[in-house]
């Protein structure tokens, strides 16, 4: 787990990622099992703030009407910006793929609060790409604009059930 980070910057350039960040080609992997769960970022991506990068997470854990604690992206915070959950810009790409029925990925109860936009999943600019396959995106919160997912500025969301796995 990767908890209870803290992106607390209030210069130009800092205050995003409270519990990752990552730019410019990186690569980040959030498997099944594991969560990044609690962070805080004074700016932007509370969980996970990724410009430039590839993310891929497969974290979570059966459908429920509860908090999903066996992993994911949950319960964090980004307080000016957006992206509470996940921050994905200039050309990030985002996979959210769940394995089965018992095992679906999930991007829940993230707050962007007080001034911020997708409590979810953030996305902005030409070239950023979210992909989402048996996943499950709730209980999330935002200031202003999407509570769930904020898409701008020619980002593309592909979203749906792979009847395969699922």
């Amino acid at each position: 787990a990767i908890r209870n980070g803290l992106a607390s910057g209030t210069t130009n350039g800092t205050g995003f990622g409270g519990g990752i960040y990552c730019e410019l080609g990186g690569t980040v992997l959030v498997g099944s099992g594991s969560s990044v769960h609690g962070n805080n970022a004074r700016i932007s991506g509370g969980g996970i703030y990724a410009e430039g990068c590839e993310v891929t997470s497969t974290a979570g854990g059966p459908l429920t009407d509860t908090a999903p604690l066996l992993g994911g992206i949950y319960q964090n915070i980004s307080q000016l910006g957006g992206g509470a959950g996940i921050y994905a810009t200039a050309g990030a790409t985002l996979l959210l793929q769940g394995n089965s029925t018992t095992d679906l990925a999930y991007v829940t109860q993230n707050q962007s609060t007080p001034g911020g936009d997708g409590g979810g999943l953030y996305l902005i600019g030409a070239g950023t790409t979210a992909t989402v396959r048996n996943a499950v995106i709730a209980d999330n919160s935002s200031a202003h604009y999407g509570g769930g997912i904020y898409l701008a500025a020619g980002a593309v969301l592909d979203m749906a059930v792979d009847a395969s796995q699922c």
